[in-house]
């Protein structure tokens, strides 16, 4: 997913969303860092601002479905804590940008498709410093007022808000500013395979054995029913004899196995074959 700005007729690069393979919810720039020292961070344990120091190309702001947000060069802190993405209860505002002016980012080729969201930003804001935020909300959570974009995955909305610009001095003032509020927890609700595992039950609506379909290289992972102890050996029957599976075991963990299947000795990599599948046993300790 793309996050863009339409000002004056020009459409402007802002920021990438994509989701890993945990659920983690990725935030990126979409944009070239055009001079050193252009960015600077405020957050609530430096009242000063601070360079950043990171390539804009390596910056990586990754909410975790545990609720701990890492942010990779965006600001110089460590982890804040929030709520698990599966269970959120009320918006929270994880990250802001102060930008000098729409102009300072990067043009964009005007895209028409469902993986672009375009936020149009009138003639006048956009000519000076205007402040975005990024608010982690339920998909319950009606949208304020100033909402410019919103983006709802299956348990959760990220909004693009409009934010007052924030104080600054005037040495920062034709920079980047990113912002970044503490967090409501001290640490870590869940820990990741329990936080991993709610998560899929809670957008499946199933506590049960769970096969997801193949990704495009084939692999295929089963989702166990509680997180176990260590993880379990496999054992799964197909109607066709023909059929076996081999677990891909360096990507194993306690609740989530990926496998591929083979036929006769080769390895199956396009359909989907879990309309064969008879029987699967684990083998585990709880």
């Amino acid at each position: 997913m793309k996050i863009r700005i339409r000002h004056r007729g020009t459409v402007y690069r802002l920021l990438r969303l994509s989701q890993a393979g945990d659920w983690s919810l990725v935030v990126s720039w979409d944009r070239k860092r055009r001079a050193e020292n252009s960015i600077y961070t405020y957050d609530s344990t430096h009242g000063t601002p601070q360079a950043v120091d990171v390539p804009i190309e390596q910056m990586r702001l990754t909410y975790h479905s545990t609720g701990q947000v890492n942010y990779h060069g965006w600001v110089s802190r460590g982890p804040a804590y929030h709520e698990p993405l599966a269970a959120l209860t009320e918006p929270r505002l994880i990250i802001a940008v102060s930008i000098p002016q729409a102009d300072r980012l990067d043009a964009a080729p005007e895209e028409q498709h469902a993986q672009t969201a375009v936020v149009e930003l009138a003639d006048e804001v956009g000519d000076s410093r205007f402040t975005l935020g990024l608010l982690f909300a339920p998909l319950t959570f009606v949208s304020p007022p100033n909402t410019l974009v919103r983006v709802d995955y299956d348990l959760f909305s990220i909004l693009c808000v409009s934010l007052p610009e924030p104080p600054m001095p005037s040495e920062v003032r034709d920079h980047f500013l990113h912002l970044a509020p503490s967090g409501p927890l001290t640490s870590r609700a869940m820990q990741p395979d329990a936080a991993m595992l709610a998560y899929h039950q809670k957008r499946v609506g199933n506590r049960g054995l769970w096969v997801y379909p193949p990704n495009g290289e084939g692999v295929y992972t089963l989702m166990t029913s509680v997180v176990m102890r260590r993880v379990p050996k496999v054992a799964i029957e197909f109607s066709d004899p023909r059929y076996r599976i081999e677990v891909i075991n360096e990507r194993a963990r306690p609740m989530s196995i990926p496998f591929s299947i083979f036929r006769d000795n080769q390895r199956v990599t396009q359909g989907d074959l879990r309309g064969l599948i008879t029987e699967i046993t684990l083998d585990a300790q709880l």
